[in-house]
C-alpha cells in the first residue's frame, strides 16, 4: 500500500510518497511539490538514491529533501519555475 502525506513550506506543498522495494524491501524517497495556493497545481516530482528500513524515516527524509530542494541547496533541483 502507498502512504502519502504532505507538509507546508515556506509557500511550497511537499507530498511524499515512498515506494517499497520488491527486491530488498526497503523504502524509496520519491517527492512532488507545487507551490501552495487556491489555482491550478503545477509539480515537480524529484526522487532520491537514498533507501530507508521503514516508511517512517523515509517520510521524514521526504520531508527534509523537499526542505532542501526548495531552500536551493541541491544542485541540479529547483522549484524556482513553478
Amino acid at each position: 500500500m502507498k502512504k502519502m502525506e504532505v507538509v507546508l513550506y515556506s509557500g511550497f506543498e511537499i507530498w511524499a510518497h515512498p515506494d517499497q522495494l520488491v527486491d530488498s524491501d526497503e523504502w524509496s524517497v520519491n517527492i512532488d511539490i507545487s507551490r501552495h495556493s487556491e489555482g491550478p497545481k503545477v509539480w515537480r516530482h524529484f526522487s532520491s538514491k537514498n533507501t530507508f528500513k521503514t516508511c517512517e524515516k523515509a517520510i521524514h527524509y521526504c520531508f527534509d529533501f523537499g526542505r532542501q530542494i526548495i531552500d536551493s541547496k541541491i544542485d541540479g533541483c529547483s522549484v524556482s519555475d513553478l
